[in-house]
């Protein structure tokens, strides 16, 4: 399905819904509260923003930031852009800084920095051209990257350094391609899709083929369309059961049709999304009021 119709309708007038409700997990016990958030932006009637953001937070949650890094993939995909790339920056250069510090500590023990070692002519150090840490961090640049040394380059008479190398440019590859494929998939979600799928401002109810109707006008402006797009809403009010239990979020299916193709949308123009209201609409109790 590509869009929902969300509305929340009461059958009177009110002046509010209760800022918060309380949902008792009955296996652990655990009060997990459904608060709105961003009063001074919506109303506090508004389950989600007209942008498509939900207006609520769930509070109480044991453990809740780690159920989200449970699940990293779908965090990583759901972060902002800003967070998205300073995660890529800190991952380059935690890894580069990372190897840099192991390099500096084999030369270090190898006795490169030693100037005795280096007055000796018969002398080779790990990496030739490295004298301070921040040749290091070139040198671990180049290495990850795959650039090509210059200067700076490892000498195949030191044993440790060919694997440190070898573990470094394994591991720069996978770091790459992960992060990579990491920004190709928030790239590609179509998640900004719906800023081209055009809803009328309001809904209006009428009169046709003797039913009183509730129509909402859809359009979609790119040139390319959507295929076998479907639509239904969503009607979300209170709702009590015969034993007087109350669910305050209740939520009730809202069947359109779009004129003969029932929920099927073939949007080569804007098109009326039609319900009827009949007895079973959960729209058939709701008044003007």
């Amino acid at each position: 399905l590509v869009k929902y119709v969300l509305f929340s309708l009461t059958s009177q007038r009110t002046e509010s819904w209760p800022a918060q409700w309380t949902v008792i997990n009955e296996k652990k016990k655990e009060d997990v509260s459904l608060e709105f958030i961003n009063k001074r932006i919506q109303p506090p009637n508004m389950l989600f923003r007209k942008q498509g953001q939900r207006n609520i937070v769930y509070r109480g949650i044991k453990l809740k930031r780690w159920k989200y890094l449970k699940d990293i993939y779908v965090t990583m995909l759901d972060m902002k852009w800003r967070w998205a790339f300073l995660l890529i920056f800190t991952g380059f250069s935690s890894s580069m800084l990372l190897f840099s510090a192991i390099y500096y500590l084999m030369c270090h023990v190898h006795g490169d920095f030693d100037q005795v070692n280096k007055a000796k002519p018969d002398f080779m150090p790990c990496l030739v051209g490295v004298n301070n840490f921040w040749d290091m961090l070139l040198f671990s640049m180049e290495t990850q990257s795959t650039i090509g040394y210059g200067t700076l380059y490892p000498n195949a008479e030191c044993g440790p350094v060919i694997p440190v190398v070898f573990i470094q440019i394994t591991l720069g590859f996978l770091l790459e391609t992960t992060l990579l494929g990491f920004m190709f998939m928030k790239l590609a979600r179509p998640k900004h899709r719906r800023h081209t799928l055009i809803f009328s401002k309001k809904a209006s109810i009428c009169l046709e083929d003797s039913h009183m109707t509730l129509q909402i006008r859809v359009g979609d402006i790119r040139d390319t369309h959507l295929i076998d797009a479907k639509v239904h809403g969503i009607l979300i009010k209170t709702y009590t059961t015969a034993e007087q239990h109350v669910y305050p979020l209740y939520q009730f299916n809202v069947e359109f049709k779009a004129h003969g193709m029932k929920d099927h949308l073939f949007l080569f123009y804007p098109m009326v999304l039609s319900h009827e209201i009949t007895q079973d609409s959960p729209l058939y109790d709701v008044t003007a009021a």
